[in-house]
């Protein structure tokens, strides 16, 4: 486009694209520079947020946003904030929570009277919602819930609803469009499976859970279960 453009109409806007994209591909060095001066935005791990390139490109930002900002342990979250003159954090305190890192656990327990575990399990994102969950008076309101689920069967949202958001979560899905047509559980959108035998030791592996799932898979494929 830039060609035909500078070809059509001469020196101007398609002509300087023109040359800048002819300057990229023969000096791919002067990606990074292009990238530091005009990137609206840019990404990063909250580890890597003030890493040598994130530095080369800005000392601050104008804002951060943090996504998954519930599952990020406080230290690693303080990371990305320091450099942000605006903070968004995105996040949901009732799903997974953030890794504690044991020895950290060990090491503010150590010596200790009273137990630490339990702070250092609350999330920095879980504290900052129950410190702004109400607007004081006047004031500006500092969290927002996003009440509607688009993903799952109205009767597992319904469920997960009662459960962990008080009943305030909307299910925006057409129960129609999502019925369970392969054959198990009788239809039904959720069902919880009994695994029998006795409980499993360690971290990585149950092997009982893994065989049932082998059963209804087989069911799933050929009908049959092995």
């Amino acid at each position: 486009w830039a060609d035909d453009e500078a070809a059509r109409t001469g020196p101007g806007v398609a002509d300087a694209l023109r040359r800048f994209e002819q300057r990229l591909a023969d000096d791919p060095t002067v990606v990074p520079e292009v990238l530091a001066r005009y990137a609206n935005a840019v990404g990063s791990t909250v580890s890597q947020a003030v890493g040598r390139d994130m530095r080369e490109l800005h000392e601050q930002f104008d804002t951060v946003i943090v996504d998954e900002a519930a599952r990020a342990n406080p230290l690693d979250m303080l990371v990305a904030l320091a450099i942000a003159r605006r903070i968004i954090l995105v996040g949901d305190q009732e799903q997974l929570p953030h890794m504690l890192e044991p020895r950290l656990e060990a090491a503010v327990n150590g010596g200790r009277a009273m137990d630490a575990s339990a702070v250092l399990r609350q999330s920095l994102f879980s504290r900052l919602w129950e410190l702004y969950a109400s607007a004081p008076p006047g004031g500006i309101a500092r969290v927002q819930r996003l009440d509607d689920q688009f993903r799952m069967h109205p009767a597992i949202g319904k469920l997960i609803g009662d459960i962990f958001y008080g009943g305030t979560l909307v299910s925006r899905t057409d129960a129609a469009t999502l019925v369970n047509d392969t054959g198990l559980f009788e239809g039904k959108p959720l069902a919880f499976v009994h695994v029998t035998g006795a409980a499993e030791t360690g971290r990585y592996q149950r092997r009982r859970e893994a065989e049932k799932l082998a059963d209804r898979i087989a069911i799933l494929h050929n009908g049959t279960i092995i």
